[in-house]
């Protein structure tokens, strides 16, 4: 089975993780979504905005901690304010071609 590991992150740090998963052998796919936000990052380019990125990684059950981890750390987000990570409920059936 699969999980979805899900994250809002300032841009950088979005772009840090995405990068961190490209070679992850548990992650099937993960892509980045692009907005704005003006409450979860202290990083503000744009008066009270700040660009940020939606990470969603679909990930192999087997891995998840480890994977989890590894955006944790990407993120750097035991040292700054630069967003959060979710884990969702388990993917039952997904179709990667």
């Amino acid at each position: 089975m699969y999980v979805e590991l899900g994250a809002m992150l300032s841009l950088a740090a979005a772009n840090d993780v995405i990068e961190a998963l490209k070679l992850d052998e548990g992650t099937v796919c993960a892509f980045l979504e692009l907005g704005r936000s003006n409450d979860l990052f202290d990083d503000k380019q744009f008066g009270e905005y700040g660009e940020s990125g939606c990470v969603t990684a679909i990930v192999d059950e087997k891995f998840e901690d480890e994977t989890f981890a590894k955006i944790y750390a990407a993120a750097n987000l035991s040292a700054e304010n630069v967003g959060v990570i979710f884990k969702g409920a388990k993917i039952l059936k997904i179709s990667t071609d």
